[in-house]
């Protein structure tokens, strides 16, 4: 007797595609003049921040690992992934990057996190001084992509730090992708400053946040009850990416599986990583990350 098996929730994506002028394609545009959602990592000189804003559910972990396989697959990438979660919630994107910081296993992930990108910020800092790279392709460094799960949890009460860190790590060529469930200045460690440097692109995603919903007053993905309480109606992966400068384009994301199968979504996700791995990390930033986080290329 067949056995059905869960189809996708949205639009497969059956190859990479070449970064466009715009950015990283997350998906297909489902109105207006653009033909595709594209994510721009890379800006002229530097790596640019993002944040992924959604539900649980709401498939901001498949948007996650679509970024992380699509930068890779674009060009030279190493990734690096921050899991704030108690669980391992992604172990393809986890055991496929280059540096792994685990909540599950490495006690105080807030602190070892933030550590080591301070390190990481600083050793690339101090390489371009030496060298008197004007930018960070110049001193032969590699661009880092570090995401980083649940978020809220790995910020928590160190903002002013963070803060530093993010003015710096864009033009050393480390970007970072958090995944927040809002866009309160609660889920930055309450600071407005850290929200406005990690949302430069905002991915939204199916979610209670009445900020984000504010910010979409002008699609139909999301309606208000009459005491203002933002209502959830999107499908799983249809969002917007809302990028400074830029009109907002309401897209469906791709997904990496043909099923909404955990285990058949946890094989396809390892396949396209290990299809398109990260390349060797400079050695500066691998000593700022220390022997324990840093492994050879994914």
């Amino acid at each position: 007797m067949a056995t059905s098996v869960p189809t996708s929730p949205g639009p497969l994506l059956q190859a990479p595609l070449a970064a466009e002028p715009d950015g990283l394609a997350l998906g297909p545009a489902l109105d207006g003049p653009s033909t595709r959602a594209c994510y721009p990592l890379h800006a002229p000189r530097r790596l640019q921040h993002g944040a992924i804003v959604g539900d649980a559910g709401s498939g901001v972990s498949n948007l996650m690992t679509l970024v992380a396989v699509q930068a890779r697959a674009a060009g030279p990438m190493v990734t690096a992934h921050i899991n704030g979660h108690q669980e391992l919630t992604n172990p393809a994107l986890a055991q496929r990057s280059t540096v792994l910081i685990d909540g599950a296993s490495d006690g105080d992930v807030a602190e070892i996190a933030l550590e080591a990108l301070e390190r990481a910020v600083q050793a690339r800092v101090r390489l371009m001084d030496s060298m008197e790279a004007g930018s960070y392709p110049a001193a032969g460094l590699p661009p880092l992509l570090v995401t980083i799960a649940e978020a809220p949890r790995v910020l928590a009460g160190n903002a002013g730090r963070w803060t530093q860190v993010a003015d710096q790590a864009g033009t050393v060529g480390i970007g970072l992708l958090a995944a927040v469930p809002t866009l309160s200045p609660e889920a930055f460690g309450n600071s407005v400053r850290l929200r406005h440097l990690l949302t430069t692109n905002t991915i939204a995603l199916r979610t209670s946040c009445r900020h984000t919903a504010s910010l979409m007053a002008k699609t139909d993905v999301f309606a208000s009850s009459g005491q203002g309480q933002c209502l959830a109606t999107a499908p799983a992966g249809v969002g917007q990416l809302l990028v400074d400068g830029r009109t907002p384009v309401r897209f469906a994301s791709y997904w990496l599986a043909p099923s909404d199968t955990e285990a058949i979504v946890e094989r396809a996700r390892r396949r396209w990583l290990v299809a398109y791995p990260d390349i060797e990390l400079d050695a500066p930033t691998r000593e700022a990350f220390t022997p324990d986080l840093a492994r050879g290329a994914a």
